[in-house]
């Protein structure tokens, strides 16, 4: 196992003198990209877009289908809401207060005025 640790009176400058950075392979070469090449590029890049927008739309139809579970929800409270108030405006303002619930009565209701 190589270990590096510096000795006290070591300086970092020293330590870097110390330590030989070669490279035992040469620097690659420089040439130009081919057809080839910039076919294999043009390719991975569409299949990078592709997936992308794949994985953007499945994204896009989870939160589309979590709208409208929210908005139906919202929906349900406001038609049970309606239906508490109806039910107490009903009790309240439209049966006569000598009236019991439970007798037939035909006429409809009296509505006062404003």
């Amino acid at each position: 196992m190589y270990r590096l640790l510096p000795h006290r009176s070591m300086r970092p400058h020293q330590l870097l003198n110390k330590m030989k950075f070669t490279s035992s392979s040469p620097p690659p070469s420089q040439t130009p990209p081919n057809a080839h090449d910039w076919f294999n590029f043009v390719t991975s890049f569409t299949n990078c877009i592709v997936i992308s927008s794949i994985l953007w739309g499945f994204e896009s139809y989870h939160d589309k289908l979590q709208m409208i579970e929210d908005t139906n929800n919202k929906i349900s409270d406001l038609i049970v809401a309606y239906c508490l108030l109806e039910r107490k405006c009903t009790k309240s303002y439209f049966l006569p207060k000598d009236a019991p619930p439970s007798s037939s009565y035909n006429e409809p209701p009296f509505i006062p005025p404003p």
